[in-house]
């Protein structure tokens, strides 16, 4: 190492060490803050009730420091009134800002990961699974990692880099940036990081690990389904080497430098179910090779291909989709009903490039599916019907083709997709009324979310309605420049 780069790698770490002095600093003021308002909403309630008018909420505003003054604002008492009554609950107003605060000490923790040589107010996917990899010790705290065979039992994962810890931290970076950066450009911006419920969902995996215990029988559920549940990533690293047969436990240097190696053939992705085996899956031929087409595929565990030179010579061997690859694929179908997994299936069904669905691109697809049933000893239904199906439920504003805004618009984009690419899913729909339990159509409203709600902010109980947006759109004073004296 020379002088210049040793020069860098300690004053990265003195800005590190700064920063978290900074982030101690504004937690403890943070907490005197709510300490303050938690005192005297308990004051108020023992005289005047638990419910504020405005009129009381502005007697309250006038009680309390300056310091919580300029939080107490017009713009905070319509976003938490209750719509008939026109009043506050003090629990709210008091959750609602212990909302707020979260949020602050999560966007001080993250501005603490920002690299100086990236854009002010961005992460990295390098920075980010930094941020992850601090979490992880907490993550695993009671999770019996030898147990399930991810370590050797004389592991530390706290002190050295295991091959689950590894991929653990790959897929919970991919999930960010699979929603959160949706012209892959390899960064998000903070404040994107801060007002997502992804965030929640990977804290409330912390908060569920630290408590140890005292868990209600849907708070368990919701953890079992949770993307950030060392549980879940273990199901998906598994099934990852279950069908990478040519090197099933390879954890050397994968697709862009990621820690798990290998990749799964397109034979072998035909066997793919996914996070969620129910109902099973039967992707066609046909897609799996647009697939390839499209997403950043290695050759004999080199060098990542991309869709722009799969065709050229070198690399040798076989076309695989590596671990991050399969993440997309995974995250895309756990959340087939979403605008990102929706823009991933499109680049695939869009053959032509063109913008937009026509008979002919229906008809290519469909022809698989006829193929897959008819292996099954199953009768495909007419060509010229499952057209005019698929387009009856488009509701496209041209009648010759259906574009993306018209799935989206049309509510019916994961059913659309599911029949032209899966053939269980194509079954499924053709017999959705003698199988009400494999319904399609409502499969991704009964399908338990990834990403439960967060019991870390309480505003999901009080106020459903409220984005984090709107807590964002509350705070005095702007994120970049917050100091620790403004909450002195």
């Amino acid at each position: 190492v020379g002088p210049r780069q040793a020069t860098a790698v300690a004053k990265a770490e003195m800005l590190q060490l700064l920063h978290q002095c900074r982030q101690d600093d504004i937690g403890s003021s943070l907490f005197r803050v709510l300490s303050e308002l938690n005192a005297e909403l308990q004051l108020w309630a023992g005289t005047e009730g638990e419910w504020l008018t405005y009129g009381g909420f502005c007697a309250l505003r006038e009680r309390v420091s300056a310091r919580l003054r300029q939080w107490l604002s017009a713009k905070v008492f319509l976003l938490l009134r209750d719509a008939s009554s026109g009043k506050v609950d003090i629990h709210a107003l008091y959750d609602f800002f212990y909302s707020v605060g979260c949020m602050v000490k999560t966007r001080l923790t993250l501005q603490g990961y920002q690299d100086p040589q990236t854009a002010k107010g961005w992460l990295k996917s390098r920075d980010v699974e930094a941020w992850i990899l601090d979490l992880y010790p907490s993550i695993v705290l009671h999770y019996d990692l030898a147990a399930h065979d991810l370590e050797s039992s004389g592991q530390d994962p706290s002190t050295c880099a295991s091959p689950f810890q590894q991929a653990y931290t790959q897929a919970a970076a991919r999930a960010f940036f699979f929603f959160l950066d949706p012209r892959r450009l390899d960064r998000v911006s903070v404040d994107s990081l801060v007002s997502s419920p992804i965030t929640d969902a990977l804290l409330e995996v912390t908060l569920t690990a630290e408590e140890d215990g005292g868990l209600t029988e849907q708070e368990l559920t919701d953890l079992a389904n949770n993307w950030f549940s060392p549980d879940s990533v273990r199901r998906v690293l598994d099934h990852f080497r279950e069908l990478d047969t040519s090197s099933p436990t390879s954890t050397q240097a994968g697709e862009g430098g990621g820690a798990v190696g290998g990749g799964v053939t397109r034979e072998a992705l035909k066997l793919f179910q996914g996070l969620t085996l129910d109902p099973p899956r039967a992707l066609t031929a046909t897609f799996i090779d647009r697939l390839f087409e499209e997403v950043p595929t290695t050759k004999a565990n080199t060098k990542v291909t991309t869709k722009d030179d799969q065709g050229g010579e070198g690399g040798g061997g076989e076309q695989v989709l590596g671990f991050g690859g399969f993440l997309d694929l995974t995250l895309a179908f756990e959340f087939l009903g979403s605008p990102q997994s929706l823009r991933y299936f499109w680049a695939c069904l869009d053959v032509k490039r063109q913008g937009y669905l026509d008979r002919f691109t229906v008809q290519y697809f469909y022809q698989d599916v006829v193929e897959g049933l008819r292996s099954e000893g199953l009768e495909a239904p007419d060509l010229c019907d499952v057209v005019d199906e698929i387009f009856d439920m488009a509701k496209p504003e041209r009648p010759d083709r259906v574009t993306c805004a018209d799935l989206e618009r049309s509510k019916t984009a994961h059913t659309v997709v599911s029949m032209l690419i899966d053939v269980n899913a194509f079954w499924l729909y053709e017999n959705r009324e003698n199988l009400i339990h494999y319904d399609i159509e409502a499969a991704a409203d009964k399908r338990p979310s990834p990403f439960p709600p967060s019991r870390a902010l309480p505003r999901y109980g009080q106020w459903p309605y409220l984005g984090r947006g709107a807590l964002l759109g509350v705070v005095p004073g702007d994120f970049e420049t917050l100091q620790p004296a403004f909450w002195q």
